[in-house]
């Protein structure tokens, strides 16, 4: 049984898109924080607004390969694309605690 009670494969592909992005905005988190550059800092490097990084922060843009390498290439790290299959990736996102490599 799905978490949320659906199991269609229509939901499935949705919380999979919403999970990945989600992941992007972490991602971007973390390369900030370990970068020491504020918000300000990167948009001005990446030549946007400082409200486009709070919203990719917040997981609200749905930002393209391209534009989530250039962010973290500014922050001084590489994006490496990886594949899971599929049930692992749903536990990684939604239960990390049932996670069979947990």
């Amino acid at each position: 049984m799905a978490i949320f009670g659906n199991e269609s494969e229509a939901f499935e592909a949705v919380f999979a898109e919403e999970a990945a992005m989600i992941d992007a905005s972490e991602l971007i988190a973390e390369a900030l924080e370990r970068s020491g550059m504020t918000r300000t800092q990167l948009a001005e490097r990446l030549q946007v607004s400082k409200s486009e990084i709070t919203a990719r922060l917040a997981g609200e843009r749905n930002i393209t390969v391209r534009n989530l390498a250039r962010t973290l290439y500014v922050l001084g790290v590489n994006l490496e694309l990886h594949i899971a299959p599929l049930e692992k990736a749903i536990d990684r996102t939604v239960r990390p605690a049932m996670r069979e490599d947990a």
